[in-house]
């Protein structure tokens, strides 16, 4: 437990952001509001005598600038940034000269150096590495901004609403010319806010570092996933070559992920050492923290969830996947009819099944090729990434491969996931040419299960069914009730109903799968986000995809 001395920093450390965030805004509209009202009489004349009349023009317009960087800063201070934090020292350090330059009095400028001390005995409070430039304006900041400036443009014309407005208004100068002033503070202000909010527009998303394929990085994923306990299938994918990677400090864990927008989404829990996993997860989220962004653990298991509520993650149910217990595994009785009829017509016809890597790999690695072509043709789609494979020759290199031949023609494959210990196994890509008999997927699932029974794995993982197993009752949250819905009505979209189907012929045990995330992070949004990043953007994730039988 922390002791009272504990208790009095760690509480303006929580408190600073949302405070200094208020403060920097009030002081924004206080030097703005200044800007747009007449200047004390006493302090120009003082003024006049130790200054040029160029220095107190300028200073007036720069000290509206700065009210207006102040109130766009005010986001980044609440959002903890030490961009935001640096620069709005520095602009409160400058405005309370401007204050004194332009003859506002000592008042205002004690509040902006008052503002300025306080904000830098708390820069411990802002430590998140990312620009304020790269921050996206909420719908609430936005309204207050624009609140604000309407509300002193209205105190400036209510306070010069007896000047006659005239063209050369705006090329007046004197020392007494406070309506001129109050003119081209409002045009510099209103000109600085649109150019600020269409860069935000046309600026792209900031992601701090770039997908890691070198070799030394690579060679170390596979040392881990060659000696990882508790793992996976999934974490194979990790060799993708589409991601980024977290270590542990001894090297021996690591947490893949990829980042879209402002979310940084790993897929599965950490793969390694199980305990490292807490740390690793930790520094995930921390890591994600620093730049502003939230933490997203998608894909994730039941013996992820301990740790998941032990630091904070919201965790909610996706789907469901399909494991098929080896130990127990037989094609007799009547639930595996079906499969037991299909493998006998398939082996009567001639067809072969087989199981290939290394140096008996490469040689067929072409064929693969070209029934992966035909299969993406025949199905108007496209290769995936992230949570599924895609075809490259070097990926492919990595795992065994499943084939179903006649003759020596392939007709069908998938690569095949493998954990080290021989816990799980699983399906990856699913490939088959346009003129392959309807039952070669089931026949190479049927091979493949009986294959791994024989090699001793423990579990054939058929991959996950999206949406199935989500509660549709009343009080089940409503994100889980808009995903039953889908699943009940989607099939247009997504063969939701047909794909499970096709695994329940191998009456698999189904276990539910989770995403957990920071709570900052709307969970439906950040499964969105999984979906268009997985497919390749909306036209790839609307593409309807079913198995043949």
């Amino acid at each position: 437990m922390k002791s009272d001395e504990d208790i009095g920093p760690a509480l303006a450390t929580a408190l600073a952001p949302i405070l200094f965030s208020l403060i920097g805004f009030a002081a924004g509209a206080l030097m703005l509001a200044a800007a747009m009202t007449p200047a004390m009489a006493s302090h120009l004349q003082v003024l006049e005598h130790l200054f040029p009349l160029l220095v107190i023009e300028v200073s007036h317009f720069l000290a509206s600038i700065i009210g207006a960087l102040l109130l766009i800063l005010s986001a980044g201070l609440a959002r903890r940034l030490n961009g935001a934090w640096l620069l709005a020292v520095l602009l409160l350090l400058v405005g309370v000269v401007l204050t004194l330059l332009k003859g506002d009095g000592f008042g205002e400028a004690a509040l902006l150096a008052l503002a300025a001390l306080a904000l830098w005995f708390s820069r411990r409070a802002f430590y998140r590495k990312s620009s304020f430039l790269d921050m996206r304006p909420t719908p609430g900041w936005v309204l207050a901004i624009a609140v604000t400036l309407l509300a002193v443009l209205w105190l400036g014309f209510f306070s010069f609403r007896h000047v006659e407005y005239r063209d050369d208004l705006w090329w007046s100068f004197s020392l007494n010319g406070d309506a001129p002033r109050f003119l081209r503070a409002s045009a510099g202000v209103a000109a600085l806010l649109v150019l600020y909010f269409s860069s935000l527009l046309l600026r792209p998303h900031y992601k701090p570092h770039s997908i890691q394929t070198d070799p030394e990085t690579m060679a170390r994923v596979k040392t881990i996933l060659s000696q990882a306990k508790n793992a996976h299938a999934q974490a194979c994918m990790a060799l993708l070559g589409d991601k980024q990677f977290l270590f542990s400090k001894s090297g021996q864990s690591f947490v893949m992920y990829s980042i879209w927008r402002r979310t940084w989404i790993a897929l599965g829990g950490p793969v390694g050492r199980p305990d490292e996993w807490r740390e690793l997860v930790w520094a995930f989220r921390e890591q994600a923290d620093l730049y502003g962004a939230g933490a997203v653990f998608y894909s994730v298991h039941e013996d992820f969830l301990p740790l998941a509520a032990e630091i904070g993650l919201t965790v909610r149910k996706i789907g469901e996947t399909a494991l098929i217990r080896l130990a127990d595994f037989s094609l007799e009785g009547p639930k595996r009819a079906r499969l037991r009829q299909a493998r006998r017509r398939m082996q009567r016809e001639g067809y072969t099944f087989d199981v290939l890597s290394h140096e008996a790999l490469e040689p067929i690695i072409p064929a693969l090729q070209t029934i992966s072509d035909d299969w993406l043709a025949h199905h108007q789609g496209a290769e995936k990434s992230f949570s599924l494979g895609r075809f490259t020759a070097e990926y492919i290199r990595h795992f065994p491969v499943a084939v179903m031949r006649k003759g020596n023609d392939i007709l069908a494959f998938s690569n095949v996931l493998t954990t080290a210990d021989k816990q799980e196994m699983a399906i990856d890509l699913m490939r088959h040419g346009s003129d392959a008999p309807p039952q070669v997927m089931t026949s190479l699932f049927t091979e493949l299960a009986l294959w791994g029974q024989a090699q001793g794995y423990g579990v054939l993982d058929l991959a996950m069914a999206p949406l199935a197993g989500l509660e549709k009752r009343a009080l089940a949250p409503w994100a889980a009730r808009l995903g039953a819905f889908i699943y009940a009505h989607g099939d247009r979209f997504y063969g939701f109903a047909g794909l499970r189907r096709f695994k329940n012929k191998f009456d698999p045990d189904w276990l539910p799968v989770y995403i957990a995330a920071s709570p900052r992070v709307r969970l439906p949004l950040a499964l969105g986000e999984v979906a268009l990043m997985t497919s390749g953007g909306v036209r790839g994730l609307l593409h309807r995809e079913r198995p043949k039988a």
